[in-house]
């Protein structure tokens, strides 16, 4: 392929699936990472019962923001689509959001 040549809107820019599945987990491991961090400050903050899983969401679109807004909101080299980043692993972080969250508010305000 030429690299004068531009590539056109109608065309489509192929990706392997080994870089897709990649890229899914960078996106994995940036995602628990700030899950992880988001447990150890809704236990530092004292956040109990109903509260914790509201900033569990808040957390998840926080994060799921981040690398969107490190894209520049276009996923098109990189992903499919956005919707796969946003709505992508919500529930598989949640052990590693307790674990942190339950761990950090122990340690803080039982012991």
């Amino acid at each position: 392929m030429d690299p004068k040549r531009r590539i056109k809107k109608e065309e489509v820019i192929r990706t392997s699936k080994e870089a897709e599945m990649f890229n899914d987990a960078l996106v994995a491991k940036a995602k628990v990472l700030g899950f992880i961090t988001g447990g150890m400050v809704a236990g530092t903050l004292g956040l109990e019962g109903v509260q914790g899983f509201i900033f569990y969401f808040i957390t998840h679109i926080i994060c799921s923001a981040c690398i969107c807004f490190s894209l520049n909101f276009t996923a098109m080299p990189f992903f499919k689509d956005l919707s796969a980043i946003m709505t992508g692993n919500i529930f598989t972080n949640l052990l590693s959001y307790l674990l942190f969250w339950v761990m950090f508010y122990n340690l803080i305000y039982v012991l």
